[in-house]
């Protein structure tokens, strides 16, 4: 093994832009073929038994690829991930927003969605238990009016989602100053030192 070419590989990876946004485009693109599957229905237009399976790890493939792009825009700042590492820690994708390396301002609905796709990055897909009952209270529950507690779908998907996650996604590339070509994939071209 050339540990030379291993080392220069991981610094550019660490310093370009446009790695962070084809990881996140590539989990976009996994996450629309598993929605397409969970948007499946039956005859009768009711939504397949087996479909439901499938939201979690929609939802997580979706809250890792925005992830992916904030550290886009952190890197297009200045941010080295090779000598740097993190800018925040468990997946969370509002605090990382507020990130002075990233700094995307957001409105409530995206903040809301991006709260419910950090928690289905930790919960629906790699890790059944995260934060104990605690942290499965404070993930599936919201105080609806103070003193009150009931369950939301805040953790479920909605219709108007997919378009959201789109339009964040689109302005996250845009502010990574990343092109990309006529299929939506990243025009890497060689090493950009």
């Amino acid at each position: 093994m050339n540990e030379k070419r291993v080392r220069d590989n991981w610094t550019w990876k660490a310093k370009d832009p446009r790695i962070w946004v084809e990881y996140g485009v590539r989990l976009l693109k996994a996450s629309e073929w598993v929605e397409h599957g969970y948007n499946q229905r039956d005859e009768d237009g009711a939504q397949r038994p087996q479909a439901i399976a499938l939201m979690g790890p929609m939802m997580m493939l979706k809250g890792m690829a925005i992830e992916c792009l904030f550290k886009a825009i952190a890197v297009k700042k200045g941010h080295r991930f090779d000598t740097e590492r993190y800018l925040v820690s468990n997946h969370d994708l509002v605090k990382l927003a507020r990130n002075e390396r990233v700094a995307v301002e957001l409105d409530k609905d995206e903040e809301t969605l991006l709260e419910r796709l950090a928690f289905a990055v930790k919960i629906f897909g790699r890790y059944p238990m995260v934060g104990g009952e605690e942290g499965w209270k404070k993930g599936l529950y919201r105080k609806t009016s103070p003193g009150s507690e009931e369950w939301l779908s805040w953790v479920m998907w909605t219709g108007n989602d997919s378009r959201a996650v789109t339009r964040l996604s689109d302005r996250l590339i845009a502010l990574a100053d990343v092109e990309l070509d006529a299929d939506g994939l990243v025009v890497i071209g060689s090493p950009n030192p």
